[in-house]
């Protein structure tokens, strides 16, 4: 099975990139899908020799795609305002990788998809994508439960009695009535 990648915006629409799809994508040319960079953050002190470590983050990926528009020179417009309505930069949107794993990353489009003419029969495209959380999970909504909380405790009801201030004792009350 070849490896693919599909973009699904919030609306609901998908686009499916992979070496044998209408929208060619060579998954080798895409970046940022494993590379991640850690930012660290450092003090330093007059006379110190070096720095002290404080804190470190991973940064949001940034996520590039090269790849072409194949197939039907005819079709070719068609796809191009397709590709440029399901990436919408202002709609969020889940990039899913579909290989020997299923992963799923939450992603924003940096730049509308660009185009380059003019370098063959297939014109080429380039995306900018996003992904503010750097963390790739699971594509499916798994649900795991943890414990299973069943209502078996009963506890009597007294009515009736109620905490008196004097000597931190329990002492009777007349019945509490709920006449309305």
């Amino acid at each position: 099975m070849q490896p693919t990648l599909t973009y699904t915006n919030a609306q609901g629409e998908s686009i499916t990139f992979g070496p044998l799809m209408p929208y060619h994508v060579d998954l080798s040319a895409v970046t940022g899908l494993s590379d991640i960079e850690n930012e660290i953050y450092t003090i330093s002190s007059m006379g110190q020799d070096g720095d002290t470590y404080v804190d470190s983050r991973l940064t949001a990926r940034e996520i590039r795609i090269p790849g072409s528009a194949t197939g039907d020179p005819a079709a070719l417009p068609a796809m191009r305002r397709r590709l440029m309505r399901v990436l919408s930069p202002k709609l969020e949107g889940t990039l899913i990788y579909t290989g020997d794993v299923v992963r799923a990353i939450s992603v924003r489009v940096r730049t509308a998809p660009t185009w380059q003419e003019g370098n063959g029969l297939y014109p080429a495209f380039t995306l900018q994508l996003a992904a503010l959380d750097p963390y790739w999970r699971d594509a499916g909504d798994t649900v795991t439960h943890i414990a299973l909380w069943l209502g078996c405790l009963n506890f009597p009801c007294r009515m009736g009695w109620k905490s008196s201030t004097a000597n931190g004792r329990w002492a009777s009350a007349p019945p509490v009535s709920s006449s309305t």
